[in-house]
């Protein structure tokens, strides 16, 4: 299985780690696989900005992002958003749509 690393390349765009870009839907549908809970904000050390686009997106194409309200603490008071994660079968039918299991 591919794993993503942040880039060191400075263009805020995450690689595989053979070193190859990846659509923003599909890195994110990757870090998804892994089994964490994300809110936007742990996935813009990965490049995404429109983090609730790209579960919009991945929705579209079959695969079903479970999802809770989230507080967290920001530099100002708490921040309210949303949780994402995939319940075990949708990491199944996520690696197979990633290509990643037949």
């Amino acid at each position: 299985m591919r794993t993503l690393t942040q880039s060191s390349h400075g263009d805020g765009l995450a690689r595989s780690a053979e070193g190859s870009q990846e659509e923003k839907w599909r890195r994110i549908l990757r870090l998804l696989t892994t089994g964490a809970k994300l809110t936007r904000f742990d996935v813009e050390r990965y490049g995404d900005h429109c983090f609730n686009t790209n579960v919009s997106v991945i929705g579209k194409k079959g695969i079903t992002i479970s999802r809770e309200p989230a507080t967290i603490d920001g530099r100002f008071g708490k921040i309210y958003c949303k949780r994402y994660w995939l319940e075990p079968d949708e990491i199944a039918k996520a690696l197979r749509l990633l290509g990643d299991r037949p």
